[in-house]
């Protein structure tokens, strides 16, 4: 494929080299492909950023919004539970803070499904990983190193 790096095949003896060299060219490619894989984690969590930067700056907005302005809404309606209710202000204060933590509750459960639904996951570096592995498992496989 097209802007792929290609690996040495080979799994037979050479003859200039013999194992020594087969070693030699397994261990720079072992090294090729994980430059490869911190090349493609390093652009996709690039990508996965830039795509959650919006989102991420509206729940950092919003959080310090409402850590500014709470104890003074609070306040205000537990106040008005008192007067409406004839309750102590000890249970009016605490009505309040109940409903409040239930409200920040749902809306950071919300930011938290709008973040999952993005799939910030890294799929093609986790697809890639896979691959290499498995390359590696079969280059093992054909030297013979697996016998125990």
């Amino acid at each position: 494929m097209g802007g792929q790096t290609t690996m040495n095949g080979n799994s037979q003896q050479s003859e200039n080299g013999g194992m020594l060299g087969n070693v030699a060219d397994l261990g720079t490619n072992l090294l090729t492909l994980a430059e490869l894989q911190t090349r493609l984690v390093t652009k996709e969590a690039q990508e996965s950023f830039a795509r959650s930067r919006r989102a991420l700056a509206l729940l950092a907005a919003g959080l310090v919004t409402a850590a500014s302005a709470l104890p003074v809404l609070m306040l205000g309606l537990a106040e008005l539970v008192v007067e409406a209710t004839g309750v102590s202000h000890g249970l009016g204060l605490v009505v309040v803070a109940a409903g409040v933590v239930g409200i920040c509750g749902l809306i950071v459960g919300a930011c938290l499904y709008w973040l999952k639904r993005m799939q910030l996951t890294l799929p093609y570096s986790r697809e890639e990983a896979v691959r290499n592995w498995n390359w590696v498992r079969t280059v093992a496989l054909r030297s013979g190193w697996n016998r125990r």
